[in-house]
């Protein structure tokens, strides 16, 4: 699947690199060709654009035996050609992108392309408030907002995009944003502190017993492993493996999935080996473990 985007003038001159080289080279006439230098996703921010342009810009090609499909961020699916029984194309517009959001659209041999559809172009975007927060889904979409003087301090909006919106996000010059709960940002006044972003408490836990990762342990007391195969990063679903010998050899080896811990309750004294490997290595770790201890108290 091709997107066309940007017409280039071509002459294509045809010729045999295991041929000796000849006075004259057979020379095509002048073509036209398609180029997309977009990045993905493609964002439609106006109804000439969703349309597909003055100049048709949106097109969408197929060959012979492929089918396209386009769905919806709703889930929803529609085939836009099925099987097709010939080379063709069509015009964007006739997928009818008939909400906001994010569009997927597949070609069963070529790959996918994803365009994001402003939610105000269908009257979806919100009301700006905590009670209906506006659904922002392209970079540029919060600049054009209070640049158009639609929006200002207190406007409320979740990020409705693709992956990494927040990062790309154009901020409007003389404002901050503030993460509040449920995924909603609000758009308040640059602080004289020069704060940009500022998100939600962040709440975790250390252990601040000694310094290092070893440890001494009275022996049945139950203490805590950590895990995580993104090294504490985000809480994304990465895989990781805990092991833990016991001083007699004894091995016990345990996968996950994402961030956690387990409980850890050694029964044999001596050192206890702990390691943990994920995609960022191998973090190791020797618990000693250690009789508990009868005090006689003579008075």
């Amino acid at each position: 699947m091709r997107m066309k985007r940007i017409l280039v003038f071509v002459s294509i001159s045809a010729f045999a690199c295991s041929m000796p080289a000849v006075a004259d080279t057979a020379q095509s006439a002048e073509c036209v060709f398609a180029a997309d230098t977009l990045e993905s996703p493609r964002s439609i921010k106006t109804a000439e654009e969703l349309a597909g342009g003055s100049n048709g810009l949106w097109v969408v090609t197929w060959r012979a035996g492929e089918t396209v499909t386009a769905t919806a961020a709703d889930g929803s699916t529609a085939t836009f050609v099925e099987n097709a029984p010939s080379n063709g194309s069509g015009a964007l517009s006739a997928l009818s992108l008939a909400s906001g959001g994010i569009w997927t659209l597949a070609n069963s041999r070529q790959g996918v392309a994803t365009f994001t559809v402003r939610h105000s172009l269908f009257g979806t975007l919100g009301d700006g408030t905590a009670a209906s927060p506006a659904k922002i889904v392209d970079a540029d979409e919060l600049a054009y907002l209070v640049e158009a003087g639609s929006v200002g301090e207190g406007f409320h909006f979740i990020l409705a995009g693709a992956n990494g919106l927040l990062a790309s996000l154009v901020l409007p010059s003389g404002f901050s944003l503030q993460e509040l709960p449920g995924d909603v940002w609000r758009m308040d006044a640059a602080s004289a502190g020069g704060v940009v972003y500022a998100c939600l408490p962040i709440g975790y836990a250390m252990d601040s017993l000694s310094s290092g990762p070893d440890r001494t342990l009275r022996r049945n007391t139950t203490i805590p492993l950590a895990y995580s195969g993104d090294n504490w990063l985000a809480g994304r679903p990465v895989s990781s493996s805990l092991s833990i010998v016991a001083p007699s050899g004894a091995e016990t080896s345990n996968d996950f999935a994402g961030t956690g811990t387990i409980p850890f309750c050694p029964n044999e004294t001596g050192p206890w080996s702990v390691s943990m490997a994920s995609a960022y290595g191998t973090l190791t770790a020797t618990i000693r473990v250690i009789r508990r201890s009868t005090f006689v108290v003579l008075r």
